[in-house]
């Protein structure tokens, strides 16, 4: 695939058309993350804007002072602490989220150890992460794709080896 083909164009049309922080597109930052590792693969990351999209994805991550938008789901903030925020709190897009950092080469926009903290919280123990999102608006299932982005992230925060049953 060659940038002059046009398709370099797209992508960079794709990842500077996205609406953040605060999108209702909540799963905008996952499509951020994929346009991204194409524009790094094609060796054409440095045609973005990496600072404004890196502080913007940033922007979302929730910290101890940090409310539930008014209409929305209210996130237990003592729980979420750490994780990311697009309209909802879903351990797929603070993947995203992280992924899209260490691809820009700015995890160091946000509090790793509190989302760590956070993403350990959750652990069930061989492999599951669940949470209770009727008492903590936090969407972590215990399903199979849940624990991919939980692990991702940790892998992504180099934390794999800060799950007990795993060392």
């Amino acid at each position: 695939v060659l940038l002059s083909d046009g398709h370099g164009d797209r992508i960079l049309r794709l990842v500077e058309e996205v609406e953040l922080p605060g999108s209702n597109l909540a799963l905008e930052v996952n499509a951020i993350a994929y346009r991204l590792a194409i524009l790094k693969e094609l060796g054409c990351l440095d045609l973005v804007d990496i600072d404004t999209i890196a502080e913007k994805i940033a922007e979302n991550q929730i910290t101890r002072d940090w409310q539930s938008p008014a209409g929305y789901k209210v996130v237990n903030v003592e729980k979420a602490a750490g994780l990311f925020y697009f309209g909802l709190c879903d351990i797929s897009m603070t993947r995203g989220a992280l992924w899209s950092l260490q691809i820009l080469g700015r995890l160091d926009l946000i509090d790793k150890e509190s989302c760590l903290e956070a993403i350990l919280s959750f652990y069930q123990g061989k492999g599951r992460f669940r949470s209770d999102y009727q008492v903590d608006g936090i969407q972590i299932w215990d399903d199979d794709e849940d624990t991919f982005f939980a692990m991702e992230s940790l892998a992504i925060l180099d934390g794999l080896d800060r799950v007990e049953d795993f060392s």
